[in-house]
């Protein structure tokens, strides 16, 4: 990697932080987890709503990385997209509690979107399940965190979910950073 490790773990973090927050707030809207009937067609709003916030999300990752010498971008594109997408798509047809949330967003989630990053850098079975364990654990704990330390009353929905993707984009950014400094990519030029 060239350039200063430092540096790029900041940036990582902060551009992840920076593109989750915005997957928090725009791609989330009141009443869109209302009620506890099964509701098929928020389930294709969130997939809308994921891919779209999750691609502005990896092009901010893509940019840190890029700009250390790492290769991949429209690989970690897709990857970050296609797990905001699943997740939401799959999390949107009704309403969770918050042990649903962690369970389902955090860790299934997290996990999703952790595999993905390893299958777009190209790592190995043994490598990638460092990334699937690493990107559940970062989100469900970024979500317990927001959600005990953050959040204001439901009416502050938008501002709510903004803070779980900082929360998440600081705590997984900071996982993935660490383990792209540590793991050299298989790639040699994707985008």
């Amino acid at each position: 990697m060239r350039g200063n490790k430092r540096l790029f773990l900041m940036l990582f973090v902060a551009c992840s932080a920076a593109g989750y927050g915005f997957a928090g707030y725009f791609g989330h809207f009141p009443g869109g987890y209302t009620g506890e009937e099964w509701r098929p067609g928020a389930a294709v709003v969130g997939f809308v709503f994921g891919a779209v916030t999750g691609a502005v999300a990896g092009l901010l990752q893509w940019a840190a990385l890029r700009g250390f010498g790492r290769p991949g971008g429209g690989r970690l594109v897709l990857a970050v997209a296609g797990a905001f997408a699943i997740t939401h798509a799959f999390l949107d047809v009704r309403s969770t509690d918050l042990e649903s949330l962690f369970l389902g967003v955090g860790l299934a989630g997290g996990a999703l979107l952790g595999l993905l990053h390893a299958l777009a850098y190209g790592r190995g079975a043994r490598r990638a399940l460092r990334w699937v364990v690493g990107g559940g654990l970062s989100w469900g704990v970024g979500l317990w965190v927001s959600d005990r330390l953050l959040h204001g009353p439901a009416s502050e929905f938008m501002m709510n979910h903004t803070y779980d993707g900082l929360a998440v984009g600081l705590l997984n950014g900071a996982v993935f950073a660490f383990l792209h400094v540590q793991e050299p990519t298989k790639i040699a030029e994707a985008g």
